[in-house]
Parts: C-alpha cells; structure tokens; sequence
C-alpha cells in the first residue's frame, strides 16, 4: 500500500488552493483538517488528481513557456555579452595604434631642434 501524501505537496503539483481542495473533498464526503500538512491517501489522491487534472497541465505548459522565454533571453544575453567583448577588444587596438605614432613624433622633433643649434 502507498505511503500517504502530504497535502501541500498535492496542491503544488495540481496547481490548487488549499481551499479549493478542501472543499472538492468535502463534497465528496471525505473529512481532512484544512491545513498543509495533512496527509492524504492514494484513494483521495487519485480524486483529486481526476479532478483538477487540468490545472495540473495548465501549470506544465506555463512552465514549458517560461523554460523557454527563459533560454532564449539567456541566448540573447549571451549574444550582447560577446558582441560587447569583441567591441571592447577592438577598441583596445584602435587605442594601441595611436599610441605608437605619438611616442615617434616627440622623437621627431627633437632632432629638428639639434640641428639648427649648431
């Protein structure tokens, strides 16, 4: 025989209020303290599960729809983030190369200077 189930946790995967559950049970004239914590058995699991079966498959196709708004953000966060180091990347050698033509120019001109004090 089953062991039994902790209500909270038959709520969670069909998706149900605790009221809600108290009172489909109540009409079928099955008495549970209104609370969590409660268990129940297979019997009164199985009722409920026919019942608000299709809250239960309602929550599982929000979360396949959240699963996958979640993936394609965290793709297209993925993507900024490369396109960002690759900017960076280039911007660091377009700042290398200006760098190298202004250490030659001082050098230039200090020759022009030699000269004439002759």
């Amino acid at each position: 025989m089953p062991s039994p189930i902790r209500l909270n946790k038959v709520l969670k995967e069909l998706n149900i209020s605790l009221d809600r559950a108290v009172e489909f049970l109540s009409s079928k004239k099955i008495e549970i303290e209104p609370r969590p914590t409660s268990k129940i058995d297979q019997n009164t699991y199985d009722l409920l599960l026919d019942e608000f079966q299709t809250d239960k498959s309602d929550k599982d196709k929000l979360e396949e729809i959240n699963t996958k708004k979640r993936k394609e953000l965290e793709a297209k966060l993925a993507e900024e983030i490369k396109e960002e180091e690759l900017k960076s990347q280039q911007a660091i050698k377009k700042e290398e190369t200006p760098i190298e033509k202004e250490e030659l120019k001082p050098q230039q001109s200090i020759k022009k200077e030699e000269a004439p004090v002759e």
